[in-house]
């Protein structure tokens, strides 16, 4: 299903190219916690404020490295490289 809708968006996914997809769960409601903010300083500008959906999985160039509450650090990714335009 997934693969349907990807392939019917006007999107292209190309081998060899960056990407990052999240999926969003619209219907579930989320709340912003001391004990579920995940910034290094402990605390975010948006405690106790009520989310109206939730990020469900986070893909990193074909890597799901979200899902549901639980990160896979197996995987840290690359830095990113800026060039000077002159």
């Amino acid at each position: 299903m997934l693969m349907t809708l990807l392939c019917s968006l006007p999107l292209a996914f190309c081998e060899g190219y960056y990407a990052a997809m999240v999926l969003v769960d619209l219907n579930k409601k989320w709340v912003s916690t001391p004990q579920n903010t995940l910034y290094h300083c402990g605390w975010s500008p948006t405690t106790n404020y009520e989310f109206k959906c939730k990020v469900h999985s986070t893909f990193v160039n074909g890597t799901k490295v979200y899902d549901n509450g639980v990160f896979n650090e197996t995987n840290k990714g690359s830095p990113l490289r800026f060039e000077k335009q002159r």
